[in-house]
C-alpha cells in the first residue's frame, strides 16, 4: 500500500495531521488546502512529504506554497523528476509515477466502493439517486484526471525526448570532432613516420638494385657479346647468299622495266607531240582572236580619247579666247581712257595757247617774245600728240595680229 506522511510545523497541525497516513488522493486535498491558508493568511509555508509503501521511502521532497503552484501530488512529483531529479535515468522515473498512479486509480476505487457501501444503508431512492450522480461525477473527475495526465506525460515525454536527442547530438557532434583531430594527428604522425621508413627502405632497395643490375648487366654483356659475334657470321653468310640471288633477280627485272619505260617514253613523246601540236594551233587562233579584240577596243579607246580630248582642248581654246578678248577689251578701254586724257591734255593747252594769244594782243611788247614760245609750246604738242597716235597704232596692231 502506498501512502503519505507530512512533517509540519506546529502553526500547521489543524489542517494537516503528521501521524496521518494520507492517499495521493487525499494528499493533493491536503495541499490544496495549505495553498488555500497561505493565501488567506498571506504567508509562504513550507511541509516535507514522504511518500512511502509498506514503510519503504520511495520519494521524498519539500513543498513550498506559491500563487499557481500545482496541487496535484502526481504532477508535483513529475515535475521534481524533470528539474531536481533529471540526471536519474529516465525508466526509474517513469517506473515510479506509473506505480504512483496505479496507486492512485486503486485508492480511487476503494473510495468508490466505500461510498458505495455507505450508500446502499440510506434509503433507496436516494441511494440510487446518489449513486447516479456519483457514478457521473466519479467517471467525469477520473476522465478529466486521467486526460490530464495522459496530457501532460506525453507532452513531458515529448520535451525530454527532444532535449535528449539535442544533448545526444551534441554529445556525438563533440566526439566526432574529437575523434576526428585525434585521427589526423595520428594519420600524420602515421605518415611521418611511413614516410621516413619508406625512404629509409627505398634507397637501401635502389643501392641493393644498382648493385643486383650492374652485375646482370656484366653478366648479359658478355652473353650477348658472344651471341653478337655468331650471329653476326650467320648473318653474313645468308646475306651474301640473298645478295647475290637478289642482284641476279633485280638485274633481270630491271632489264624488263627498261624496255617497258622505252616504249612507254616513246609513246609518251609522240603523243605529247600531238597534243603539243594541237595546244599550239589552239593558243595561235586564240591569240589572233584576243589580238583582233584588243585592236578594236584600243580603237575604240583611241577614239573616245581623242574626242575627249578634242572636246576638252576646244573648251581650254574657247575660254583662252574668251580670257584674251576681256583682256584686250581691257588694254582697250584702258588706252581710250589714256586718249581721253591727252585729249583733254590738249585741249586744256589749246585754252591755254588761246589765253597766251589774247594776252599777248593785249600787251604788245611781249608779243615778239611770246610768239617764240607759243611756236616751241605748239611744236612740243604736235610732237606729244603724234606719239600718242604712234603708241595708238602700235597696241592696235599688236592686238590684230595676236
Amino acid at each position: 500500500m502506498i501512502y503519505v506522511k507530512f512533517t509540519v510545523d506546529s502553526k500547521l497541525k489543524k489542517i494537516i495531521s503528521s501521524n496521518k497516513k494520507y492517499s495521493l488522493q487525499e494528499a493533493s486535498l491536503i495541499l490544496e488546502k495549505l495553498e488555500e491558508y497561505s493565501k488567506n493568511n498571506k504567508s509562504i509555508e513550507s511541509v516535507e512529504y514522504s511518500i512511502l509503501e509498506n514503510q519503504d521511502l520511495l520519494f521524498r521532497d519539500r513543498y513550498i506554497t506559491k500563487s499557481g503552484n500545482q496541487t496535484d501530488i502526481i504532477l508535483l512529483i513529475k515535475e521534481t523528476l524533470d528539474t531536481v531529479f533529471r540526471d536519474f535515468p529516465q525508466g526509474e522515473k517513469d517506473l515510479l509515477l506509473n506505480k504512483l498512479i496505479k496507486s492512485m486509480n486503486k485508492n480511487i476505487d476503494s473510495s468508490y466502493e466505500e461510498r458505495q457501501n455507505e450508500i446502499e444503508s440510506e434509503p433507496k431512492q436516494e441511494i440510487e439517486e446518489q449513486k447516479k450522480q456519483l457514478d457521473i461525477e466519479f467517471k467525469q473527475e477520473i476522465e478529466e484526471r486521467r486526460n490530464q495526465l495522459e496530457l501532460e506525460l506525453k507532452q513531458e515525454i515529448e520535451e525530454r525526448r527532444n532535449q535528449l536527442e539535442l544533448e545526444l547530438k551534441q554529445e556525438i557532434e563533440e566526439k566526432r570532432n574529437q575523434l576526428e583531430l585525434e585521427l589526423k594527428q595520428e594519420a600524420e604522425e602515421k605518415r611521418k613516420q611511413l614516410d621516413i621508413e619508406f625512404k629509409q627502405e627505398i634507397e637501401e632497395k635502389k643501392n641493393q638494385l644498382e648493385l643486383e643490375f650492374n652485375q646482370e648487366k656484366e653478366k648479359i654483356s658478355q652473353y650477348l657479346e658472344l651471341e653478337l659475334k655468331q650471329e653476326e657470321e650467320r648473318i653474313n653468310q645468308y646475306l651474301e647468299s640473298e645478295l647475290n640471288q637478289e642482284e641476279e633477280k633485280i638485274s633481270q627485272y630491271v632489264e624488263l622495266k627498261l624496255k617497258q619505260e622505252e616504249e612507254k617514253r616513246n609513246q609518251l613523246e609522240l603523243e605529247l607531240k600531238q597534243e603539243v601540236e594541237e595546244r599550239r594551233n589552239e593558243l595561235e587562233l586564240e591569240l589572233k582572236q584576243e589580238a583582233e579584240e584588243k585592236k578594236n577596243q584600243l580603237d575604240l579607246e583611241f577614239k573616245q580619247e581623242v574626242e575627249e580630248k578634242k572636246n576638252q582642248l576646244d573648251l581650254e581654246f574657247k575660254q583662252e579666247v574668251e580670257e584674251k578678248r576681256k583682256k584686250l577689251e581691257s588694254e582697250l578701254k584702258h588706252e581710250k581712257e589714256t586718249i581721253k586724257n591727252m585729249k583733254n591734255n590738249l585741249k586744256k593747252e589749246l585754252n591755254n595757247e588761246k589765253l597766251l594769244k589774247q594776252y599777248i594782243k593785249k600787251n604788245e611788247k611781249l608779243k615778239k617774245t611770246m610768239y617764240k614760245k607759243n611756236n616751241i609750246g605748239f611744236s612740243i604738242s604736235k610732237v606729244i600728240f603724234m606719239i600718242c597716235c604712234i603708241i595708238i597704232a602700235f597696241y592696235l596692231y599688236k592686238i590684230y595680229s595676236n
